[in-house]
């Protein structure tokens, strides 16, 4: 089973467009960043959709975008979370009627902390919520799997952690092995963008 042509009927891709950030959308790939940062799922269905058309190069592009993003997206939560804990204490609740409020209303100064804190850099935070399946597949390792196949098939054969040096990507990076990898497909993604990969 190898990549499928582009002009088969792929009725999964039908909202592809709708995740897709303008600039993954103009020519072939991914282009220059800027702005806020893009959503990891968008990213890696433009690279899904990119290997299955035959343009690795930028598959591999916006792969190792996607990848990025997803690291950043948790490290810049990380971040802020820990310093509105340090900026924001939470009041104790009084006695009496009305002694939540004080408690209640530090609950809303942190998240109102986070926010603002998240936001120059991520956008809304309805940007950033990947689909149950997209997740999955990051957990399962898949988009470093066809990161992989895209380089080789662009010729580098390069170790995905040479572009995005992540502990996660340890479990795939097989370099030993890259040969009988080649034509192997990569794991079946659970995700709606894809093509049909049991024929």
């Amino acid at each position: 089973t190898g990549p499928r042509s582009p002009s088969q009927p792929w009725g999964a891709l039908l909202l592809l467009p709708l995740l897709l950030p303008a600039a993954c959308r103009a020519g072939s790939g991914c282009v220059g960043e800027g702005g806020p940062l893009e959503p990891f799922d968008a990213l890696y269905a433009t690279g899904v959709q990119a290997y299955y058309g035959g343009d690795f190069a930028g598959a591999a592009r916006c792969l190792e975008r996607a990848l990025r993003s997803r690291r950043e997206l948790r490290d810049t939560r990380l971040r802020c979370r820990r310093l509105c804990l340090g900026q924001v204490r939470l009041a104790a609740p009084g006695p009496g009627a009305g002694g939540d409020l004080p408690f209640f209303s530090s609950v809303l100064g942190r998240a109102g902390c986070v926010r603002r804190c998240e936001e120059p850099r991520l956008g809304a935070a309805s940007r950033h919520r990947a689909a149950e399946e997209v997740r999955a597949d990051f957990q399962r390792r898949v988009p470093y799997s066809y990161l992989q196949r895209a380089y080789i098939q662009v010729g580098t054969a390069r170790p995905p952690r040479q572009a995005v040096t992540f502990p996660e990507e340890n479990s795939v990076i097989l370099s030993t092995s890259l040969p009988k990898r080649i034509n192997t497909p990569p794991p079946k993604t659970t995700t709606k963008f894809a093509p049909n990969q049991d024929s």
